[in-house]
């Protein structure tokens, strides 16, 4: 027999994949709307035109929510062949109706209902609602049970996704005004790029890293092309191909490379060593592909473009010295080195003298 205190819910659920009737698939009444208007604005008049304008920036202002949750729904019936709806609670809490009052039965009185368990705290207490109008009595959160007669959890939904415009802000509206039982996360990614953007602008870091992605991006330049890449290319293989390791410019280089490749052995600044930097340099791959473009938006982008520039960099800069110096791009040079750079002197044939390391960031 069933308590006479309350009339409980204890209809089966069906099971995982049946058929279900899904009112998801069809547009929400807000998007028909929006068609509507749109199709009404090309007869109106100016007047009218004002109204239906005024009436469109209301109705689209949860479009996109309603679009996203739409597209969840579909990933859902593709991947695991469910919807939305499953997640759905017929009833949930929510403001009394006028003729609503709410009450708690204690365990001892809701135990007649052959949906409770044997394992229910004794203290447990149950809301229920009733509507004084009719008589009727029900439970405020409904039970269910499975074909065999056990009662379930309800089915809940837990979703853990990206912190964008349209993601986040149309999850928090399909949790709260769309009825679906389940919890809802943010990626973390999101926490560890912020704080590691805010720290890099408070500490005064920002700037060289804004450097870095020029130099990463320089050779995808201009618009996305190639004619930089293409400029680096000619340049750098002229000037491998034209001179050699006493180059003045390449000599002043020459620590700042060893810096950059962790190459710093026993012989080196020696004439064989300054050989072996040179050689590398002329098949640097700075010179046959124009790597990764980095965009500032795409998180950690950056550091994936610097490993695989690494090592490169350096190298990059010595042709666009040589670049600047060849074309006059400078019409001042900064020492007695450069100058004969510029003049593309390249007669030296004595060892060059480089001190073990360099202290200085540019040359």
């Amino acid at each position: 027999m069933y308590s006479p205190e309350v009339l409980p819910d204890d209809k089966t659920e069906a099971p995982i994949g049946a058929a279900r009737v899904d009112s998801t698939r069809e547009l929400p009444p807000s998007v028909v709307r929006v068609r509507e208007l749109k199709a009404l604005l090309g007869t109106a008049d100016a007047a009218e035109t004002k109204k239906i304008q005024k009436e469109l920036k209301v109705h689209t202002y949860r479009v996109p929510n309603q679009y996203f949750v739409q597209a969840l729904d579909s990933a859902l019936r593709a991947g695991l062949s469910l919807s939305l709806a499953r997640f759905r609670q017929p009833r949930r809490p929510g403001p009394l109706g006028r003729s609503e009052r709410r009450y708690f039965l204690p365990s001892d009185v809701s135990k007649a209902c052959p949906l409770s368990s044997e394992d229910d705290h004794p203290d447990l207490q149950r809301s229920c609602l009733e509507d004084m109008d009719t008589g009727d009595r029900w439970l405020e959160v409904p039970l269910q049970a499975d074909r065999m007669g056990k009662r379930m959890l309800p089915p809940a939904l837990h979703l853990c996704i990206d912190r964008g415009s349209t993601g986040m802000p149309g999850a928090m509206w399909m949790f709260s005004k769309g009825g679906v039982n389940g919890t809802l996360h943010g990626d973390f990614c999101h926490d560890d790029w912020n704080g590691f953007h805010s720290a890099c602008k408070a500490s005064g870091v920002w700037l060289p890293i804004l450097e870095r992605v020029t130099v990463c991006n320089l050779p995808s330049g201009p618009w996305a092309g190639s004619k930089f890449f293409g400029s680096i290319k000619e340049a750098g293989t002229s000037f491998f191909r034209n001179y050699d390791y006493t180059h003045p410019l390449f000599v002043r280089m020459y620590p700042l490379i060893c810096d950059e490749q962790c190459d710093h052995p026993a012989h080196e600044g020696t004439d064989a060593h300054v050989k072996e930097v040179w050689q590398r340099a002329a098949g640097s791959p700075c010179m046959q592909r124009k790597g990764l473009r980095v965009r500032c938006g795409r998180w950690f982008q950056l550091f994936t473009a610097c490993d695989q520039k690494q090592g490169e960099f350096m190298v990059l800069h010595l042709i666009l010295l040589f670049i600047g110096f060849r074309d006059g791009y400078w019409a001042a040079v900064p020492d007695a080195a450069a100058a004969k750079a510029k003049a593309g002197a390249a007669e030296a044939t004595a060892a060059p003298q480089v001190p073990h390391r360099y202290k200085g960031r540019y040359p």
